[in-house]
């Protein structure tokens, strides 16, 4: 009696208030009636897919990616410890005290080191990239051209220094108003690496 008294109320108040049948909303939205039991498993489905993705998101944030540096900001002391050739290591040493001193602007004092790096090891392209870039910036053009080329042919497949030694010979080589060499050297420095700056900005330039 008490049961039929409820559906009987429960009727009237849906009737006044015009509330929906369960799960009249889902009919409206989808055209599809979808009974309780059904609903409660569509979205205990959706719920794991949705844990899934998260698990798969944070797991994809801890993997350590390697950070994307310019060229000439790898640390030459990590590259000499790492060198099975004990001349090229001993001569990567001597480039990282000269690097020291180009940072503080001691052209003279880094120019000897990168010397004497080249003594050390003649075969080793970072000696005369960092030589040449100490004459660059003391405004000795075409010393630094020469010393850029040289470093680009001995960089060979690293494609990224490669890149950036042939910029900088473009660049010498501008200044000294040797402009279709310095076209064919930034030409050059984009075929070994497209997305180098210094290359795209040269190339921008004179063309």
């Amino acid at each position: 009696m008490q049961v039929r008294m409820f559906r009987k109320n429960e009727v009237g108040l849906r009737s006044r208030w015009k509330l929906p049948r369960p799960c009249s909303f889902l009919r409206v939205a989808s055209g599809i009636s979808i009974s309780p039991p059904n609903f409660i498993l569509l979205w205990s489905s959706r719920l794991c897919i949705v844990g899934l993705c998260t698990t798969l998101l944070l797991v994809g944030g801890c993997v350590k990616t390697g950070p994307q540096v310019e060229p000439t900001a790898v640390p030459i002391g990590e590259m000499a410890e790492h060198e099975s050739d004990p001349r090229r290591a001993a001569s990567m040493r001597v480039v990282e005290e000269g690097r020291k001193e180009l940072t503080k602007n001691l052209y003279e004092r880094a120019a000897y080191h990168f010397s004497r790096a080249v003594e050390i090891d003649s075969s080793n392209p970072f000696a005369y990239f960092y030589l040449g870039v100490t004459r660059f910036r003391s405004g000795q053009f075409n010393q630094a051209a020469n010393l850029f080329g040289r470093s680009s042919d001995l960089f060979d497949l690293m494609n990224n220094w490669r890149a950036e030694a042939l910029a900088y010979r473009g660049e010498s080589l501008e200044k000294t108003g040797k402009i279709q060499e310095a076209q064919k050297a930034f030409a050059l420095a984009l075929e070994a690496d497209a997305s180098n700056a210094r290359a795209q900005e040269g190339h921008a330039r004179l063309n």
